[in-house]
């Protein structure tokens, strides 16, 4: 999965809505997060596409 597909399936997973959402590209090597906030996970999967990509890319909250 890419860092996208994370947080849409998170955001599917538990009714969240989404705004527009870049394409990481990024596929992220499957991953066991045990223990972990949904908003680690996500961090996370941000944290490895911008390593592995050297581009940035962050999550915006428009409603707190």
């Amino acid at each position: 999965m890419t860092a996208a597909d994370v947080i849409q399936k998170i955001a599917a997973d538990f009714g969240l809505s989404v705004g527009a959402i870049a394409d990481t590209v990024y596929r992220i090597p499957s991953r066991v997060e045990d223990i972990q906030t949904l908003l680690d996970i996500i961090y996370r999967a941000i944290d490895l596409t911008v390593i592995h990509t050297g581009e940035l890319f962050t999550l915006y909250d428009k409603v707190g």
